[in-house]
């Protein structure tokens, strides 16, 4: 009889266990969408989901049954989530875990998760960093302060990571030693660490990296941290950065005085045309002179409009007179007009339609008498049009009249009619 009651109890637990799996099952697979279910999950599919995250080989089930837990009875139990963390290697379900507990307001959160500062997965650590940053808990810094006094690059790296968003004045020391550490990699994090969080009064260190730093990739960020923090004061390092031999430094030097609009960086940026080969830095500085709305030092985009071996840049050098309008390019751009590209001929023409005067109008219209290309005589009929100068009209009209492209004939016919009505009283 005994081993009779023992044998049902033992079929009514397992009935009762095989129930709370296919119940576990269903919660797991979103076939149950109640959050009142979540908060009162069975003690038998809190176990089973904490084995399918621990032992078990799909992340996304892992995922799945992490945010149940997290609204589970068990969802502000810091222990809990503390025994899964110290059990699986995931990456993703470590971070997961962290963001969990970071929302558990407990003192045992701290001593949890700090380790994970040193986690080999930039995730994890930022995960860590981001709940240290909710929960301000001031005994992370004894932390972060062995990490950037520790004999380990990476760990010193790791330091910087937490400094980044943690930082605040009691670090300042920290971060000056870094910006001298012998690891190149770690003075460029600290430069990272300075420009986001504006730390000015390192800019004299910084200013000695930009000039004096062995590492190119040290130099050129050195230099970029300067010019994003506006620091005036290393304008002339910005120029003597101009004259270096590696891209890098020069491109960073030319960002940085295009942060100083004035008529002294367009005289050196313009200079620095002269004797640029960089095609890309060429056309930063061109675009550059647009904003200023100056040449600077005309020789500068002359050289490229009239003597640069790509066609493009060319373009770009005669768009760029046409929008800074310096007079002094007029004659430039009637040159252009002998291109032997005829994109370039046609940016010319199309420049010259934003200046006035005689010279201008008679080049344009002797130019469309000699062009054979219809993309060139276009932009020239519609820079005509657009300087309206009543003295051409005759020109116009016999170059209308002996005119046998239909398209050019219309656009003629509009250009005389406009010049008219610009220029005389109609009744």
């Amino acid at each position: 009889m005994k081993k009779m009651s023992v044998i049902i109890i033992v079929l009514i637990a397992c009935i009762a266990n095989s129930f709370a799996d296919v119940d576990c099952s269903k919660i797991l697979n979103e076939q149950i969408y109640d959050e009142q279910s979540y908060a009162n999950l069975s003690d038998e599919c809190i176990e089973n989901f904490k084995y399918i995250i621990v032992k078990g080989k799909d992340t996304e089930q892992k995922l799945k049954a992490l945010k149940i837990l997290r609204k589970s009875k068990v969802g502000k139990n810091c222990g809990f989530f503390k025994d899964i963390l110290l059990s699986v290697n995931s990456m993703t379900v470590q971070q997961m875990i962290i963001e969990i507990i970071s929302e558990i307001h407990d003192k045992q959160v701290l001593p949890i998760i700090l380790p994970y500062l040193e986690s080999p997965f930039y995730a994890v650590r930022e995960a860590v960093i981001m709940a240290l940053k909710k929960n301000g808990d001031d005994r992370m810094y004894p932390h972060i302060i062995k990490l950037a006094k520790s004999d380990d690059a990476i760990n010193r790296i790791y330091a910087l990571e937490a400094l980044y968003h943690l930082y605040d004045n009691r670090f300042y020391e920290i971060v000056v030693q870094l910006l001298k550490d012998q690891n190149k990699s770690v003075r460029y994090f600290a430069l990272e660490c300075v420009k986001h969080n504006e730390i000015i009064a390192t800019l004299p260190y910084i200013r000695a990296m930009a000039i004096n730093d062995d590492n190119d990739e040290v130099k050129v960020e050195a230099i970029s941290v300067l010019a994003s923090l506006y620091d005036k004061g290393a304008y002339y390092i910005y120029v003597r950065s101009l004259g270096s031999h590696l891209d890098g430094v020069r491109e960073a030097a030319v960002d940085a005085l295009i942060q100083f609009p004035s008529r002294d960086s367009a005289l050196y940026l313009s200079r620095q045309l002269l004797a640029e080969d960089e095609t890309y830095i060429k056309r930063k500085i061109v675009k550059a002179l647009i904003t200023f709305r100056t040449a600077g030092d005309i020789r500068g985009i002359q050289k490229i409009l009239n003597y640069d071996d790509n066609p493009s840049l060319r373009m770009y050098a005669a768009y760029a007179f046409g929008i800074i309008k310096d007079e002094r390019a007029i004659t430039l751009l009637i040159k252009a007009m002998d291109d032997d590209d005829y994109r370039v001929r046609a940016e010319a023409a199309n420049a010259l339609g934003n200046f006035k005067g005689k010279i201008v109008v008679i080049a344009l219209l002797e130019k469309y008498e000699k062009e054979s290309s219809t993309y060139v005589k276009t932009a020239i009929l519609y820079s005509l049009k657009k300087i309206c100068d009543k003295g051409s009209l005759q020109r116009l009209f016999s170059l209308y009249c002996n005119e046998n492209d239909a398209i050019h004939k219309m656009i003629l016919q509009q250009t005389i009619h406009h010049i008219i009505a610009r220029s005389f009283n109609q009744y």
